[in-house]
């Protein structure tokens, strides 16, 4: 009789210990890699999208515009995990606002926010004064982007009672590099190099990386800048 009773016990507590995850952008190309990433760990993930079909029908599906989200839709997420971005047609005040808004459904749940920024919001140099959105070779269209994105963070910085993680790829994001779930973290703001000398990280890295970061609790309000351990141009 004891030993069953052991074996229904540890049952119920494996059942417990099953994540709860929600994914923005999980019809997008990293949400969806970020939603995979999840389900293969046997997460219960929640996708939700507003357009673009969810990539894995293994994952439940929330219908809901980022900007309509309601602390009751998150209730439940151990973490929520925001692949969103505004593109490159939209405003892209749009980036500031919606870290503001998911922050603000956050406060107070004890959810792991985990939201993708960019690395146009790193540091450019030693100094700590320019960021890689401010230099010149900096594409254009991306500025108005990264400098909303830095908005968004400096705000995280200054609101209390959300645990927040701000993760920033490295400067070349690879949507067809290879998925080897070997990276490095720098949360000092500055570029990551890896062993190639690269600043580089492709997608499924990333994807690994930020559902590490959910599973594991790790980097709470710190921004943590990502990349492949090895791989780039002349790798």
């Amino acid at each position: 009789g004891g030993e069953r009773t052991a074996s229904r016990f540890d049952l119920k507590r494996k059942v417990r210990q099953i994540m709860k995850i929600g994914v923005i952008g999980a019809g997008g190309r990293l949400g969806g890699k970020i939603s995979t990433e999840a389900l293969d760990r046997g997460m219960d993930v929640t996708a939700i999208i507003h357009r673009t079909p969810c990539r894995d029908g293994r994952a439940s599906v929330m219908k809901k515009d980022l900007f309509d989200l309601k602390r009751e839709d998150i209730s439940g997420f151990g973490a929520l995990i925001s692949a969103f971005g505004s593109g490159f047609t939209a405003d892209p005040a749009i980036n500031k606002q919606a870290i503001a808004h998911l922050a603000e459904i956050a406060v107070g749940t004890g959810i792991h926010l985990i939201m993708i920024g960019g690395a146009g919001c790193l540091y450019a140099d030693g100094s700590e004064t320019v960021c890689v959105y401010e230099m010149p070779d900096h594409p254009a269209f991306l500025k108005g982007i990264s400098w909303n994105l830095v908005q968004g963070y400096e705000q995280l910085k200054h609101t209390d009672d959300v645990d927040w993680t701000f993760v920033c790829p490295s400067k070349l994001l690879d949507p067809d590099g290879p998925r080897t779930g070997d990276y490095l973290t720098r949360t000092d703001r500055h570029i990551p190099i890896n062993e190639d000398g690269n600043s580089y990280v492709s997608y499924d890295d990333l994807a690994i990386a930020m559902v590490d970061f959910g599973q594991n609790g790790s980097f709470k309000r710190q921004l943590v800048a990502v990349a492949s351990r090895r791989g780039g141009p002349q790798a």
